[in-house]
């Protein structure tokens, strides 16, 4: 009897130690990897819930990426400055890691982008400035019959060489050149010309607004016609897909 009540101890304490340790194995914190391709400049929210304590937030890059915790959106903001890899590690207050965020910012490039008219939300546009209505009205019909002929134009941006080619299919002209582009941004070299663009995305990078200041150009030509603003922004459709190269 002493024997099998002695035997019935030791199993008790061998199954209590081995839930213990079965516990022990749960309460460990999990360490979640996020990992994200984004164009440089680009401004992302990383979602992570609030735990018990406040987060610490390093990363081994701080030339490519600057961040914060929001505890309101219960997310990472992370600022893109450079191209490049970096990586975010969140830890808590027992300095187990919580997550680690692997970013990579790519340099802007597509394949297959063309120029259009407008879509059902996003049009060119034309501002003229001046205080004579006739030199307004010249420059803006000028500037209309611009856009138009470059309706359908195709472009092809390689991230990788900043070279860049442009099939102008209305006037059968097709020209290659460099670029230069940040994410507010873009300039185009080619045909012993350089352009200077104002750059936009929008809805998620399906098309973009690109936008140039001409009033210097107009204020040369029509020095008296008090021109204050030529401005012109023209649409471009992205049907590559392929922006992070």
């Amino acid at each position: 009897m002493g024997k099998l009540i002695f035997t019935t101890f030791c199993l008790f304490i061998l199954f209590g130690c081995s839930k213990n340790e079965v516990d022990q194995k749960i309460a460990e914190p999990t360490t979640t990897t996020i990992s994200y391709s984004v164009l440089a400049g680009q401004h992302i929210h990383a979602p992570l819930k609030k735990g018990n304590s406040e987060y610490i937030l390093k990363t081994d890059n701080p030339n490519i990426v600057t961040f914060e915790y929001l505890e309101d959106i219960e997310a990472v903001s992370i600022s893109t400055l450079d191209c490049g890899k970096a990586s975010i590690t969140v830890t808590d207050a027992n300095n187990d890691t919580i997550a680690i965020i692997k970013i990579s910012a790519n340099y802007w490039g597509s394949k297959e982008i063309e120029e259009i008219g407008k879509s059902e939300t996003v049009k060119p546009e034309v501002r003229v400035v001046s205080k004579d209505m006739e030199t307004k009205l010249l420059i803006e019909k000028e500037l209309w019959n611009y856009i138009n002929q470059k309706n359908g134009t195709l472009y092809s941006f390689d991230g990788k060489t900043k070279e860049f080619t442009i099939n102008i299919t209305q006037l059968g002209e097709r020209y290659q050149g460099t670029y230069c582009w940040s994410i507010d941004s873009l300039v185009l070299n080619y045909n012993n010309m350089t352009e200077k663009y104002a750059f936009q995305m929008i809805q998620g990078r399906d098309y973009y607004k690109i936008q140039a200041d001409k009033t210097k150009e107009y204020q040369s030509i029509y020095p008296k016609a008090g021109i204050t603003s030529v401005k012109i922004s023209r649409i471009w459709y992205d049907s590559g897909k392929l922006h992070i190269q």
